[in-house]
């Protein structure tokens, strides 16, 4: 946040020459934060879309295993 921050003050510290650019930089901060709201979803659903499949993957490990433990009990 603290680039965020920077850029906006920045933006806001800059001389603008009439109120069409200042509209425009307000909507290009607009379109920044855009972009990193969807980088962070991006990520956040890639991490927990990864934490699923290792869930899944160990919990089929452990089954096998004891599927085999089992089988070699037993006989």
């Amino acid at each position: 946040m603290s680039p965020l921050r920077s850029l906006f003050i920045y933006s806001n510290s800059s001389s603008s020459s009439s109120s069409s650019d200042s509209c425009s930089s307000s909507s290009s901060i607009a379109v920044v934060v855009a972009i990193h709201v969807v980088v962070v979803v991006v990520v956040v659903v890639v991490v927990v879309v990864v934490v699923v499949v290792v869930v899944v993957v160990v919990v089929v490990i452990v089954v096998m295993v004891v599927v085999v433990v089992a089988a070699v009990v037993v006989t």
